[in-house]
């Protein structure tokens, strides 16, 4: 056993080696709970196109760069939570039967970082087995650990919002809830809407068309 004035020091350093890593999970567990990521799809039932409109802040938990500084979907390669719910981080919500991998949004919606600035939301990936809801974006997010995400505007995706249980119709609405104790919490406000009238007196052609073929 070390003389008295060394075991001091020793004992400093193991309690050091225990209270840093504790404090740093715990700053990063409050960071998460303030943080809110809202995205509201709607989508005419049928049509295969939806519209995402972004909200809200997460909070980075760890930083992973592929290649440019893009994220790659499609694989585990989401390790690094930065953009990545899924599992048992869903509390809530009816899913559905499909897996919807590296979704193209249109220009519109972006997630700006705190250190790293405004990088455009390119895309997601949205399965609802696992379930899984993923983003991706341009740029690298080299601000670290703790930096803050906060997503904004509007864009367009090639997702049918029926594959979401209980979506069957105009009106309904579905919500999913997602939570991680240090990016935050995710909701997703599904709704079926009417189309716009040029849509539908496109669809009500059609079906005019259809109609006078059947009687020929």
């Amino acid at each position: 056993m070390p003389p008295l004035p060394l075991a001091v020091p020793m004992f400093r350093s193991h309690l050091l080696s225990w209270l840093l890593p504790a404090a740093l999970a715990f700053g990063l567990c409050l960071a998460g709970s303030a943080s809110a990521l809202t995205i509201n799809v709607t989508g005419v039932v049928g049509s295969g196109t939806t519209t995402w409109q972004f909200s809200g802040t997460t909070t980075a938990w760890a930083i992973r760069l592929d290649g440019d500084g893009d994220f790659a979907l499609g694989t585990n390669s989401l390790f690094g939570r930065l953009n990545n719910f899924q599992g048992a981080d869903f509390e809530s919500g009816p899913f559905g039967i499909f897996i919807a991998t590296n979704i193209a949004l249109s220009n519109g919606a972006s997630v700006t970082g705190s250190n790293s600035g405004v990088h455009l939301l390119e895309g997601f990936t949205f399965e609802g087995l696992l379930p899984r809801f993923a983003w991706f974006a341009d740029g690298a997010f080299n601000g670290g650990p703790l930096e803050t995400l906060t997503y904004s505007g509007l864009a367009t995706a090639a997702f049918e919002i029926s594959q979401i249980n209980g979506i069957n119709g105009l009106g309904d609405v579905a919500t999913v809830i997602a939570n991680d104790n240090v990016m935050g919490n995710l909701t997703m406000n599904f709704t079926a809407v009417v189309p716009e009238p040029s849509t539908a007196l496109f669809m009500g052609l059609g079906l005019a068309v259809l109609g006078a073929r059947r009687r020929e």
